[in-house]
């Protein structure tokens, strides 16, 4: 008796995934304090300076993004 060739495959496939949500970054009050206090002085300023504080602050975003390994 000679064997034939499967005419057709079925297979299984076991995935499975390890997801780990970030822990979300906390700071402490003194840092909450700084950042209140530049936050008021930064709305004082002329619109000018306040877009170089946005553009700095969109800056350090990026490299942010870039240390973790993906850019905005």
């Amino acid at each position: 008796m000679r064997s034939k060739s499967p005419t057709s495959l079925t297979a299984t496939i076991h995935v499975s995934f390890d997801y780990h949500e970030p822990e979300p970054k906390t700071g402490s009050q003194d840092d909450i304090d700084l950042l209140n206090r530049i936050f008021d002085q930064a709305s004082n300023l002329p619109d000018d300076m306040q877009q170089v504080l946005i553009r700095f602050a969109r800056y350090l975003a990026g490299l942010e993004h870039k240390k973790e390994g993906w850019s905005p």
